[in-house]
């Protein structure tokens, strides 16, 4: 029976219960446990960064035979709506192992501790000398003090400083980004969280088991995106996403750029890479490590993994740079300082076209010149916002609290997404590396993410791949036409896209297993077919789509109850309703009026109410009447 681990800092108690098969059903891990776990465990309108915000790790459902990830989930202190971030590498399956895959951590330590969970102990211990290092630093003294077998998350100087929009950090790139859980971490003086197990997976059908990954091994390997996913990892969609006229360039100046060419993927290949890497159980090794000479703040060997074409874009074209350099380093110093890559780079492109136009000056930024492909400023203003020195302790607290203390009038909005230099909904900026206003789908199932715009919760990356309408029809249920801009059946193929990742991210399965990165990989079925082989449970692919279904609005509801709801928090940026400049898709918007009504579209596909609430029936069919109150209250 697994079990959840209750910790609380300020007294330094644990307790445990098990997980009931119930809740296993209905939400399985991962993502879709945690948020359950965060709606029922924290108080409305709870303040992110104090002792009562609860911080939740959970493994996937599937980590620690078949998949590798794990989810952290807090109250975001960006945003102030759901945070929850999803990673990999090794970290997941070793907190299975230990005999609590998920942590309700609540409380804030006296002074700096880190937890030292193994095979069912959990251990409150001083992490005074971990204070102040960076999260590499603080994994390598970890591992010099419990074993070169231990698995760690930790935080680095920008989740100690609360900058927020910190991450947890794993190995040398693993991040929990985007929404400031590395903040909400530091806020409770926990440096890390160290996890060691030998308590073995026994699955209820060994053979069965081992059969069924075999076949989905085989599968995922056979595909023609396999020997390229495995060579380049995601640095080949940098490629792909500029041909189509969809890169972010000058924060979202332009769309499509010659320049854009000499960043090319091989020179990173022939010149920097050392070999590749992979998360624990992954055939797919689409993790990089390099080795590279820089001469930015003078001449050093920078040695690390990644980058993702998502870094490569933001520290890339979005901030008008076309060598590698910057983009090496960006990455050193987001992985060692714990800075999230999509809104340090967001907030960087943001600065630097407010200081292009005369909005803000050189005094403003501590004399540094912001000017576009300043590989300077760029590194300076990093340091700047990890250690919270200067205008650094401005930016770190955001881009809506920086606007408003640079009197930027225009991003000065209600409604965050009406912001019109920081392209973003529910206040999470657009990730810098991309602009999806051509794409119908995607930037319908992204801007209704309920963490805020976000391709990991709602890309719709089948709609680029031209697929005939036969193969929508079979998979969703009707056709979808094969332009990207058209609206032809591309609200529930928004819809099915969120509830597919939301199933990943439960189980633990990498996305770049799924029908994500391609229709031949892993769907529904699959996913059925590994439960019922696994567990005692037997998971037809309808119900998965249910329990997606109910994962998904635990989430809203969260949102809900934090006050945060209605169309004008689910429509696309503001960006995304001006004509793109240049480029293959030049002329291409979004019609404002119209995806306002594929928004009550989408809100009725969920069985939501007009202002995007869930309604007491949905409640009822997915098996959440204990929430109906945030309802009744909201409603």
């Amino acid at each position: 029976m697994s079990k959840i681990g209750y910790v609380d800092l300020s007294d330094e108690k644990f307790t445990e219960k098990a997980l009931t098969d119930g809740e296993r059903e209905k939400f399985l891990g991962g993502r879709g446990l945690n948020v359950y776990l965060l709606l029922k465990n924290s108080m409305p309108g709870v303040d992110p960064m104090s002792p009562e915000n609860p911080l939740i790790f959970g493994a996937g459902m599937f980590s620690g035979f078949f998949g590798a990830r794990y989810s952290v989930a807090a109250k975001s202190p960006l945003t102030s709506v759901l945070g929850e971030s999803n990673a990999g590498g090794y970290f997941g399956p070793e907190l299975m192992f230990s005999g609590y895959p998920h942590l309700v951590i609540k409380g804030k330590a006296e002074d700096p501790v880190y937890l030292w969970i193994h095979n069912g102990t959990v251990e409150f211990r001083d992490a005074s000398h971990l204070w102040g290092m960076d999260s590499i630093e603080t994994q390598e003294v970890l591992k010099e003090d419990l074993g070169q077998d231990v698995q760690i998350a930790c935080i680095g100087q920008a989740g100690e400083n609360l900058v927020k929009f910190a991450c947890v950090r794993h190995g040398l790139k693993r991040s929990n980004g985007r929404t400031g859980i590395g903040a909400v971490m530091g806020s409770k003086s926990l440096k890390a969280v160290v996890v060691r197990g030998t308590e073995p997976f026994t699955p209820s059908n060994r053979r069965k088991v081992l059969d069924v990954l075999k076949k989905f091994y085989d599968q995922v390997t056979g595909t023609r995106l396999y020997p390229i996913s495995s060579t380049y990892g995601t640095l080949y969609v940098y490629v792909l996403q500029h041909e189509i006229g969809g890169l972010s360039i000058r924060n979202h100046s332009k769309t499509y750029s010659p320049k854009a060419y000499d960043l090319e993927a091989e020179t990173f290949l022939e010149k920097y890479k050392t070999r590749d890497v992979a998360c624990r159980f992954c055939p797919v090794h689409c993790t990089n490590q390099h080795r590279a000479e820089v001469d930015i703040e003078g001449e050093e060997l920078i040695e690390g993994e990644g980058p993702e074409w998502y870094l490569m874009g933001g520290f890339g074209p979005n901030l008008d740079n076309y060598d590698w350099d910057l983009i090496l380093k960006g990455n050193d110093l987001c992985n060692r300082y714990g800075l999230d890559i999509g809104s340090s780079t967001a907030l960087i492109g943001w600065l630097m076209e407010l200081f292009e136009e005369g909005l803000i000056d050189k005094p403003t930024c501590d004399g540094i010149e912001m000017n576009w492909g300043n590989k300077k400023a760029v590194v300076d203003m990093l340091h700047k916002i990890a250690k919270r020195e200067g205008i650094g302790d401005i930016l770190a607290e955001g881009w809506q609290h920086a606007a408003r203390k640079l009197g930027i009038d225009e991003d000065i909005t209600e409604i965050p997404n009406e912001a019109v230099h920081a392209p973003n909904t529910k206040g999470l900026t657009i990730e810098s590396c991309f602009d999806c206003r051509a794409t119908s789908a995607t930037a319908l199932g992204e801007a209704t993410s309920n963490r805020g715009y976000d391709h990991l919760r709602g890309r719709a990356s089948l709609e680029y791949m031209g697929l005939p309408a036969e193969f929508f029809e079979d998979l969703i249920g009707e056709p979808v036409s094969n332009d990207i801009s058209s609206w032809e059946g591309k609200v529930p193929l928004a819809k099915w896209s969120q509830d597919l990742l939301t199933i990943m991210d439960a189980v633990g399965i990498c996305k770049f297993w799924s029908q994500f990165w391609g229709p031949n990989h892993l769907g529904f079925e699959e996913v059925s077919d590994i439960i019922s082989a696994a567990f005692p449970l037997e998971v037809s692919p309808s119900e998965l789509r249910e329990t997606a279904e109910r994962i998904w609005t635990v989430e809203k509801l969260f949102n809900v109850r934090e006050g945060k709801y209605g169309v004008g928090y689910d429509m696309a940026p503001q960006l995304y309703y001006r004509p793109i400049p240049s480029g293959p898709r030049k002329g291409d918007r979004i019609d404002q009026e119209e995806y306002r009504e594929r928004v009550i579209k989408y809100y009725e596909e969920r069985n939501w109410d007009k202002d995007g609430i869930p309604t007491k029936s949905e409640l009822k069919e997915v098996g959440l009447e204990e929430f109906q109150e945030i309802v009744v209250k909201n409603g």
